[in-house]
């Protein structure tokens, strides 16, 4: 018996091929998903797809825009957080960053590859990471001017931690605790001050 083809508004249908991209970029990153893999998990044709983008670049930078909106809201409730002191919001800023990482490497356990590829690179995934980057800074300032960081190059030092992270993460994934640790080493804040609120069951990959 033939199967009975669904027809769905044009908007629905978009949503569902964003949502399978955006999955798949979070479980197997995105230079392995291909567009097959994405219109599969939908269960469309292949030119439903194109009907709707370009090409997988395009799906990319959408599901790079949505992750971004997503992001603005997260930094605004971290940093309005009157309850929280600085190491909570520095802790709840890395796993910010870990989180959007995550998003678009897939699940490997090793390293993360992707982020340095044309897709990482791409001026959506750029603009999301520089968003965070900047918020992250203005926090780390704030921690500064209230004498809970320490060092006379506050700022190059959030720069150089974020860039070295990441190119060591192309290599060997750090442990979350090595991440912690390192951000409170080079912003010579209290020991255990910020290692205290790593959690490793917080994120699948990063631990």
């Amino acid at each position: 018996m033939a199967k009975t083809r669904i027809s769905k508004a044009p908007n629905e249908r978009r949503a569902e091929l964003i949502a399978a991209a955006r999955y798949l970029f979070d479980k197997d990153g995105v230079e392995v998903t291909r567009v097959s893999d994405i219109v599969q998990r939908v269960g469309v044709a292949q030119g439903v797809f194109y009907y709707y983008f370009r090409s997988k670049d395009e799906i990319v930078e959408v599901v790079a825009e949505e992750i971004i909106a997503e992001l603005k809201i997260g930094i605004q409730a971290v940093m309005e957080n009157r309850k929280w002191d600085f190491y909570k919001k520095l802790s709840a800023m890395i796993e910010l960053y870990l989180d959007l990482i995550d998003q678009f490497t897939g699940d490997n356990e090793l390293a993360l590859p992707d982020f340095d590829s044309s897709a990482g690179r791409s001026t959506p995934v750029q603009n999301a990471r520089d968003i965070l980057i900047k918020q992250q800074l203005k926090l780390v300032m704030e921690g500064a001017d209230q004498g809970l960081v320490q060092g006379q190059y506050v700022e190059w030092t959030v720069y150089v931690l974020e860039a070295g992270l990441c190119r060591i993460a192309l290599q060997k994934l750090p442990t979350r605790k090595i991440i912690y640790t390192l951000v409170e080493q080079s912003l010579r804040l209290p020991e255990g001050q910020l290692v205290r609120y790593c959690k490793p069951s917080a994120a699948k990959k990063i631990q």
